[in-house]
């Protein structure tokens, strides 16, 4: 049994060592395509994938900021709000002093105000659980009534049959007596 185990982690060892080689392969073949691909290209799309680079840099670190996606292609220069700083944050200074943080650090603010965003999302994430729940709940409850409306129903209807099974008895009764 112990044998059977060597053997299988050998060669599971063996499978991770070709993985590792074939990643270590593939990764040097797509640097060397790239490479090439910078050496033969014009400055004009050199131009073009610095651009292409620089924008996606530039949509990462507004998505570190915390903006949402509707947003995300706004620039200082380019947006509907007029607002030449959009992609710096704003501090509120009069705020700050009456918080007692007018000589704390502008890192410090930005850390801060992140953190506010942050529980302020966590915050709303809890809000539409519960929301979610409370709904889950009513629906629960709607079903278990309907269900009971129709136990009542049920015993209702029973209850009329026989009610109605015993006067059809009756009526023979009195016909025959009648006869």
């Amino acid at each position: 049994m112990s044998r059977q185990c060597d053997m299988e982690s050998s060669s599971s060892l063996n499978l991770i060592k070709a993985l590792e080689k074939r990643r270590l392969k593939d990764s040097f073949e797509k640097k060397r395509l790239k490479d090439d691909m910078k050496a033969k290209e014009t400055p004009e799309e050199k131009r073009v994938r610095r651009l292409k680079e620089r924008e996606a840099k530039e949509m990462r670190r507004r998505e570190r900021m915390g903006w949402d996606t509707e947003y995300q292609h706004y620039t200082d220069q380019d947006n509907p709000f007029g607002d030449s700083n959009l992609t710096s944050t704003f501090v509120w200074r009069k705020k700050l002093e009456k918080d007692g943080l007018r000589n704390v650090s502008t890192e410090a603010v930005d850390i801060l105000s992140r953190q506010k965003l942050l529980e302020n999302k966590l915050e709303l994430e809890k809000v539409k659980k519960r929301r979610l729940e409370r709904e889950l709940e009513k629906q629960v409850r709607e079903e278990q009534s309907v269900l009971q409306q129709r136990v009542k129903e049920a015993a209702q209807f029973q209850e009329w049959e026989l009610q109605e099974d015993q006067f059809h008895l009756e009526q023979v009764r009195l016909r025959s007596v009648i006869r």
